[in-house]
């Protein structure tokens, strides 16, 4: 019968599980995983904030440029208005009407045009240059009717082009023209027709007050 061998120091100090682990370590590793877990949560946590903010300065950024930009639209409107008024008018009734009003068109759409070009994207600048342009051009003498029908088409269309830039920022849909603007079809005859028949009843209002 053969004889069972001794187990050797080695094995009975490695079944014994060797030396004790020192009474120190266990807190050291429990403090080193809670170290980590607030560093993880701290960066996790500062991820969010910076998310938060960028967002919100985002949209406060979206609503400045709509903001700016609907108001520029409403003072290059005023201006288009006095330009449809010219087209009824011969040039130098239209000079005598531009010395009353246009100091005040023009202060208001440059005041507005520059509130919008600070905060306009990059992609709004060909049609922001063409829209101020054609605006700008429209309180100019000598108000002859193929250049004011020109510039009042040309303004037309780069405010469709603006509108429709300031409508992707809200993720609205393209707007559909029913046609491009042609202010060349305008009857002149009947225009200056109306503006007389205006003229005549907004002075005899003025004079029965």
């Amino acid at each position: 019968m053969t004889a069972t061998p001794s187990p050797t120091p080695i094995l009975i100090e490695i079944a014994g599980g060797g030396e004790a682990v020192p009474w120190w370590a266990v807190p050291i590793v429990a403090g080193a995983f809670l170290l980590i877990g607030g560093f993880l949560t701290y960066l996790y946590s500062r991820r969010n904030e910076k998310s938060k903010s960028d967002r919100a300065q985002k949209e406060k950024l979206d609503e400045d440029v709509l903001t700016t930009g609907l108001a520029m639209l409403s003072a290059g409107a005023e201006i288009r208005n006095f330009g449809l008024l010219t087209l009824r008018r011969s040039p130098s009734e239209s000079t005598k009407l531009a010395a009353e009003r246009a100091a005040s068109l023009v202060e208001n759409f440059t005041t507005t045009s520059r509130r919008f070009s600070i905060t306009m994207p990059p992609e709004f600048q060909a049609d922001f240059d063409a829209y101020l342009g054609a605006s700008s051009m429209l309180l100019i003498p000598p108000f002859q009717r193929p250049g004011q029908e020109l510039m009042l088409n040309r303004q037309t269309k780069h405010e469709r082009e603006l509108v429709t830039r300031l409508r992707a920022m809200r993720s609205l849909k393209r707007l559909t023209f029913s046609r491009d603007a042609d202010f060349g079809s305008i009857n002149a005859e009947e225009m200056l027709a109306k503006g007389m028949a205006q003229d005549a009843a907004a002075e005899k209002t003025v004079q029965e007050g």
